[in-house]
Formats: C-alpha cells, sequence, structure tokens
C-alpha cells in the first residue's frame, strides 16, 4: 500500500468517528406537498415565487373559513425525535394576501404532540408581510414553558408536528412558508479510536523511514 492509501485510510478512519448533527428540512423542490398539509381550516398548495426566486416553489396557505388553520409537517417531522434537544428550527414565510381585522399574534407558534400532551411555542418574531423573511428559534424545554422531563418525554413520542399559520382574525389572507430546517446541536465530539491513533502513529515512522532511506 503506498504511503497515499495509507493516509486515505486514516482520513476515512477519523471521518467515521467525528459528530455529526440530526437534520431534517424541506424546501418543497420537487414541487410536491411531501406529506406537508394544512389542517382545521384552509388548503395549502406548492407554487412558485419563493426566497430563491420566481421558479422556486413553496407552501402557499390560503386560508378559506373561520378557525385556527395551521401547517402540519410530513411524516419525516414524527416519531422519536430525542436527537433534536436543543436543535435550531428556522423557515422563511411571507403574506400576500392580508385579510381585513387584527394580527393573530399566535402566527408562528410551534405545536408539538407526544406523550399524551401539546406543547407550544412562538418561533416567528417579525408578523408577516408581504416580502420573504425569515425567523428562527432553538426549541428546548425553557422555550416550550416545561420541565426538562416533559420536553424530553414529547420529544421521543412525537405523534404531530404543527405550526399555527393564521395570521388575521378575519379569513381570506394568504400566506407562504419555505425551507423548513431543524439541524439537532452538535454532540460531542467522538475520541479517536484508538486503532487511529496507532495508524498515524504507524504512518509517521514509515515516513521518517522512508526519508531516511532516501
Amino acid at each position: 500500500m503506498t504511503l497515499k492509501a495509507m493516509v486515505a485510510c486514516a482520513a476515512l478512519m477519523i471521518a467515521g468517528g467525528a459528530a455529526q448533527a440530526s437534520t431534517l428540512s424541506e424546501d418543497f423542490n420537487n414541487g410536491m406537498l411531501n406529506g406537508f398539509g394544512v389542517i382545521n381550516v384552509g388548503s395549502g398548495s406548492i407554487v412558485n415565487g419563493g426566497p430563491g426566486g420566481d421558479t422556486d416553489p413553496y407552501l402557499n396557505v390560503v386560508d378559506d373559513g373561520s378557525g385556527f388553520m395551521a401547517v402540519t409537517f410530513g411524516p419525516s417531522w414524527v416519531g422519536d425525535l430525542s436527537a433534536f434537544d436543543g436543535a435550531t428550527f428556522s423557515v422563511d414565510y411571507i403574506q400576500t394576501e392580508q385579510a381585513a381585522g387584527g394580527y393573530i399574534e399566535s402566527f408562528g407558534t410551534l405545536l408539538l404532540t407526544g406523550a399524551g400532551r401539546t406543547i407550544g411555542a412562538d418561533v416567528i418574531g417579525p408578523d408577516p408581510i408581504a416580502s420573504w423573511q425569515s425567523a428562527s428559534a432553538v426549541l428546548d424545554a425553557a422555550l416550550f414553558g416545561v420541565t426538562q422531563e416533559i420536553w424530553e418525554e414529547v420529544l421521543a413520542d412525537i405523534t404531530e408536528f404543527n405550526m399555527r399559520a393564521e395570521s388575521w382574525s378575519n379569513p381570506s389572507e394568504t400566506v407562504g412558508f419555505d425551507n423548513f430546517l431543524l439541524v439537532g446541536a452538535m454532540p460531542p465530539a467522538v475520541p479517536l479510536p484508538a486503532g487511529g491513533v496507532l495508524l498515524l502513529t504507524g504512518l509517521g515512522a514509515f515516513a521518517l523511514t522512508r526519508r531516511r532511506k532516501r
């Protein structure tokens, strides 16, 4: 085996031990809902004109009745999400049609259902306007106002992952969402396996020997 090949093997071993963050994402770039939808009232569809430009698909949500509409997330966003304790959630959003009445403060509230309870937290600060904005928040027990024990119980058994999309008190507003992203907190670095240390030591000795022979 050449020195280059040995170095490549060492790099693979080191990479295999590197810590990686868990990630969930949805950008609708395939033009499909991918399990996302709208519940309670309203309807959702994929249209173009997202934050990436005129051809960028996004989730368009239309309010067509009384009640509080919400976006329900796809199947990848339910189940055991314990790896996302302390994760950063982000989303792009816009309001393309404004209704009469006043702004609904609960717009952008994440509702997580699991372990027989539903907990909520507002993750969107600025009101939606007629241009794309971005919002992000770190999801943890403090944000949702629950104990760490309850938070972990809910995360371990998510049955519904929803976000309130009702932005105005009267029906007929239209809002859009794109680039849903949930990135887990980076886990502690995994120490280099003992075999990796030995391999790197051997590589060093091998390189030194070759240099002396030359």
